[in-house]
């Protein structure tokens, strides 16, 4: 679905996911939305990693 990051568990990603749904209520280009979702799922991804919250 778009507007919504999953974590490891499947489990959305809240903060995440209200951010790209924001946008998305701004009419920003699926494309757009796409590429803030690729790149905060790596921050997440590092956050997890390094045990940050």
């Amino acid at each position: 679905m778009l507007g919504e990051l999953l974590d490891g568990e499947g489990e959305p990603v809240e903060v995440v996911s209200g951010f790209l749904r924001a946008l998305g209520a701004r009419d920003y280009s699926p494309n757009t939305l796409v590429a803030y979702a690729h790149d905060l799922g790596h921050l997440w991804d590092f956050f997890a990693r390094e045990g940050l919250t």
